[in-house]
C-alpha cells in the first residue's frame, strides 16, 4: 500500500551535486521533508542495497530514479566512475540501509574523492544509530567516543577493549554473532560500569536492557538477541583519584612477565585515573628491571 504523503517543493532547481542523504533506522516515518525532496529529485542514488532503497522510494511515491549498488565490495570502484561521469549525472544521492550514510557504512571513498575535486557536496542531516541511542541512555554524553564495529577475533576485541578509558562514554555496535563474547569480555573488565544496550532502535521490538556492564552481561546469556544491538557504556564515576605509587608493585609484576613498558601504560590506565604517558614516564624514571 503506498502512502499519499505529499513532499513539499522547496526548490524548483537544486544545486549539482553529491548529497549523503540520511534514511530511517527501522521507522519508515523518521525521514525529513528534505530528504524525501531531494530523493525525488535526484538522477541517481548510490545505495547499499537497491531493493531496500527502491521500496523506501515506493513508500514515498517517488518514481525510482536510477539506482546503482554502492557497497564495501565494490565502493572503490563505483567511486571512481561516478566522480568520472559527472557530466551524466547533476545531483547524485548517496543513501545506506538505514541511518547516516559513513558511520559505520559505505561513502568514504566518493567523499574523499569528490572533495578532492573541490565538487559541491551537501548533507541532509537525520537518523543516526549510535546519537539516538546516546539521546535515550540516560547516560553522560557531554564527552563520548564512537567506537563503530568492534573486531571478532577474541584476541584482537581483548585489545580494541583498551581504548575505553574511565573518563568519558562509549558507543559500540555489537555483532549479532559475536555479542555475548564481547559482552562476557566487556563485564569482566568493566563490571560495574553504567551502561544500555539497545536493541532494534525505533522498531515495533525495540528493547533497553541494563543498568551495567554486569546486568547487560547475564541477560544476554539467558536471551536469544536479534537485530540491531547499540551499546552505550557510561564513564566511571566511582573511580578515585589514583596515586601512580600505589600501582608500583603492579607494574613491576607486569614488568617480571614481560609486558612492554606501552602494555603497561594502557594496562594500568585502564584501571586508574591516570594518563597513559604519566605511568610511561614513572615506568622509565623508576623502575629499572
Amino acid at each position: 500500500m503506498t502512502n499519499n504523503f505529499l513532499i513539499p517543493d522547496f526548490d524548483n532547481i537544486l544545486h549539482e551535486g553529491l548529497y549523503i542523504i540520511a534514511t530511517p533506522l527501522g521507522n519508515k516515518h523518521d525521514i525529513t521533508l528534505r530528504a524525501l525532496h531531494i530523493l525525488s529529485k535526484c538522477d541517481v542514488i548510490l545505495c547499499e542495497d537497491t531493493r531496500h532503497t527502491r521500496k523506501l522510494l515506493m513508500q514515498y511515491n517517488i518514481t525510482s530514479p536510477s539506482l546503482i549498488a554502492y557497497h564495501d565490495h565494490n565502493e572503490a570502484y563505483v567511486a571512481e566512475k561516478i566522480v568520472q561521469d559527472t557530466k551524466k549525472y547533476s545531483v547524485i544521492g548517496l543513501v545506506s540501509d538505514a541511518g547516516t550514510p559513513l558511520i559505520n557504512d559505505p561513502g568514504f571513498d566518493i567523499v574523499r574523492l569528490w572533495r578532492a575535486q573541490n565538487k559541491n557536496i551537501f548533507t541532509v542531516p537525520g537518523p543516526s544509530a549510535a546519537i539516538a541511542a546516546l539521546s535515550i541512555a540516560g547516560i553522560a554524553c557531554n564527552e563520548f567516543c564512537f567506537l563503530g564495529f568492534p573486531p571478532h577475533k577474541k584476541n584482537a576485541f581483548e585489545r580494541f577493549c583498551t581504548k575505553i578509558h574511565h573518563d568519558m562514554s562509549f558507543v559500540i555496535y555489537l555483532s549479532i554473532h559475536k555479542h555475548q563474547q564481547q559482552l562476557e569480555i566487556l563485564a569482566s573488565q568493566f563490571p560495574t560500569r553504567p551502561a544500555l544496550l539497545l536493541r532494534e532502535l525505533t522498531k515495533l521490538h525495540e528493547e533497553h536492557i541494563g543498568h551495567t556492564l554486569q546486568d547487560i552481561n547475564k541477560y544476554a546469556h539467558n536471551h536469544d538477541l536479534k537485530g540491531e544491538l547499540v551499546l552505550i557504556i557510561g564513564k566511571d564515576d566511582n573511580i578515585k583519584k589514583s596515586n601512580i605509587e600505589d600501582y608500583h608493585n603492579h607494574i613491576i609484576a607486569l614488568k617480571k612477565n614481560n609486558m612492554i613498558d606501552k602494555d603497561i601504560a594502557n594496562t594500568i590506565a585502564q584501571k586508574s585515573d591516570l594518563s597513559k604517558r604519566e605511568i610511561y614516564n614513572y615506568i622509565q624514571k623508576y623502575i629499572n628491571i
